[in-house]
């Protein structure tokens, strides 16, 4: 890796027991990724009036909004769906407070059977304080810079064994 690059590795961010105003209780860990930015996994869960598990299914609606669900499909009106509103939200502080999370139904349902936001009815919680859980490990990936210097030595070393073949050929003859 050349000197200066900087990666940012996933960050995994703790929601903790929030109490919505349905009185439902939400709560677990998302993971968002700066460097794409968005988010990248959702482990929430809710008990009460709304129980349910959700899980990120990719995709963004409204800007800064990361939508996740409680099935593979969505359904219109049918389908728990909870959005997080991440607003400047930093690469690897030790806390963020979000702007608003929001519990209910899908309002639409878009490509690949993703929930494209929460419809009337739902619930909300407000400036929830999270905390940072710590970083996803990150394999390491050769970049593209990384990958033509192999490219270049491999050319090099199969041009040295050509040419040293050939003065091998030229000295017996």
């Amino acid at each position: 890796m050349a000197a200066g690059q900087v990666f940012a590795a996933p960050v995994v961010w703790t929601v903790p027991p929030t109490t919505m105003s349905d009185n439902s209780v939400l709560s677990g860990t998302f993971t968002y990724d700066a460097t794409l930015p968005g988010v990248t996994a959702y482990n929430l869960q809710s008990t009460g009036p709304t129980t349910a598990t959700y899980t990120y299914v990719g995709g963004a609606a409204m800007g800064n909004s990361y939508i996740g669900q409680a099935t593979s499909t969505a359904a219109i009106g049918v389908t728990p769906a909870v959005v997080l509103v991440l607003t400047g939200i930093p690469a690897s502080p030790s806390a963020y407070t979000i702007n608003e999370i929001l519990v209910g139904t899908c309002n639409s349902v878009v490509t690949g059977n993703k929930c494209g936001g929460v419809g009337l009815g739902f619930s909300t919680a407000f400036n929830v304080v999270l905390s940072n859980a710590g970083t996803v490990a990150q394999s390491s990936v050769p970049t593209l810079n990384e990958y033509a210097m192999l490219v270049l030595a491999a050319i090099m070393a199969l041009g040295a064994a050509w040419f040293m073949k050939g003065r091998g050929d030229a000295a017996e003859a």
